[in-house]
């Protein structure tokens, strides 16, 4: 009777774990979850912070409410035993940022990193009893193992350097954390289980689950609303960030892709390799309270591509009249100049009326000719312009001043 009364409260202790992490991250209940992942978020955004680009202090553990829902699950999970194993592991990370070369260091503690590589990953249930938040067990320990926390500290530090130096809002923040992850390349083969967040930074790779749940630890570690955005029928995972516009369907997140170098929201998705259809379901990291707020920029990003598009067709339509127009006037120009060779054959021929018709071509030519010039230079502008949303590396903010400035320097 004392073995079964103390299952049952400790299934009750994590099931209101449960609710509270989902509470604080703005879901209904715990029964909002599915087969096999959290249901999608269906709340209303949470309130907005009285300064959006503030650097509050940040929570004494952003993560308390995800570790008691983890350290109430009353069967196993995936979770790190540090081993006896002494030393560090040096490691150098190089990533760019808003076109700017960064990196970070980390002196991996030895005994962690072998726990986690030879840590068991299975999430056990009694037969027959499938928990309705069994992704959730299966993803949110990797992230708030405690073991890590030294790990994400030693790289937290030197991205709070990096964004005093550089002036960066929360909204920059959030992308410089998010830009370290993209550029970690993207492992195609994955890791029976999957790697801990630990692991990706020293292995320097990862697939899309490892790569979000890293993200997802840093940015929740430092205040941000975030959670695991899972995809089944895909088989993909990426991250979402609490946000007032521009929110991945109905979750109130706003979408961040883990594995290829893009802006929050990810915009510009090559439907070819990235065609999500189906709606993910939401599994909530830590209790943040920090939104994007960068959803202008983006909205401006995405309407100047299209107008760039529309622009750049119109043009070449033009330049193409334009140069069937002069071949026109070449051909009446040509036409006329045999006529006035000729005249000396023919009295019958009128050199004034033919001359003064050359003349009036010939301006025709030259103001063609102008017109042509001044499109097709502003055709190269808004081509070189709409060729900057090709390079994977350019971040929102300098993407955003490069198009306002050469939008602006167009006569």
């Amino acid at each position: 009777m004392r073995a079964s009364s103390l299952f049952y409260r400790s299934d009750l202790v994590r099931a209101l774990a449960l609710a509270a992490l989902l509470v604080m991250s703005g879901c209904d209940s715990p029964n909002q979850h599915k087969k096999k992942h959290p249901t999608v978020d269906k709340s209303e955004p949470a309130s907005k912070a009285k300064n959006p680009h503030s650097d509050p202090q940040p929570e004494a553990d952003p993560l308390a409410v995800s570790r008691a829902y983890v350290n109430a699950l009353p069967e196993t999970y995936p979770k790190i035993v540090p081993t006896k194993a002494t030393g560090t592991t040096h490691v150098v990370s190089s990533f760019l940022f808003e076109g700017k070369p960064l990196r970070v260091e980390l002196d991996a503690n030895n005994g962690a990193l072998e726990g986690a590589r030879t840590a068991q990953r299975d999430v056990t249930y009694p037969v027959g009893e499938r928990p309705s938040d069994l992704e959730a067990r299966g993803n949110v320990p990797y992230v708030v193992d405690a073991a890590q926390d030294s790990f994400f500290e030693a790289i937290l530090i030197q991205f709070r350097t990096i964004r005093a130096d550089q002036k960066l809002d929360d909204d920059r923040y959030y992308e410089l954390l998010t830009a370290f992850v993209q550029n970690i390349p993207y492992d195609t083969h994955g890791k029976a289980g999957g790697r801990f967040p630990l692991e990706v930074v020293v292995d320097n790779t990862g697939d899309c689950d490892e790569k979000s749940r890293l993200l997802a630890g840093l940015a929740a570690r430092e205040g941000y609303a975030v959670a695991l955005l899972t995809f089944d029928t895909e088989q993909h995972m990426a991250v979402g960030i609490k946000a007032d516009e521009l929110t991945f369907r109905t979750t109130g997140y706003a979408y961040t892709e883990a594995t290829l170098v893009s802006p929050v929201t990810n915009p510009f998705a090559d439907t070819d390799t990235l065609d999500l259809k189906s709606t993910p379901s939401v599994i909530p990291i830590g209790s943040g309270q920090k939104r994007y707020r960068a959803a202008a920029d983006i909205r401006y990003l995405v309407d100047t591509r299209a107008s760039l598009t529309q622009m750049v067709d119109e043009e070449n339509r033009k330049i193409a009249k334009a140069n069937t127009d002069m071949a026109a006037l070449n051909a009446d120009a040509n036409r006329l100049a045999r006529k006035l060779n000729a005249r000396g054959a023919s009295r019958a021929i009128d050199t004034d009326s033919l001359k003064k018709q050359f003349e009036k071509i010939t301006e025709q030519q030259r103001t063609l000719d102008a017109e042509s010039r001044q499109m097709l230079a502003r055709a190269t502008t808004h081509v070189s312009l709409a060729n900057l949303y090709n390079d994977p590396f350019i971040a929102r903010v300098p993407l955003v001043q490069r198009l306002r400035d050469g939008l602006a320097a167009l006569p």
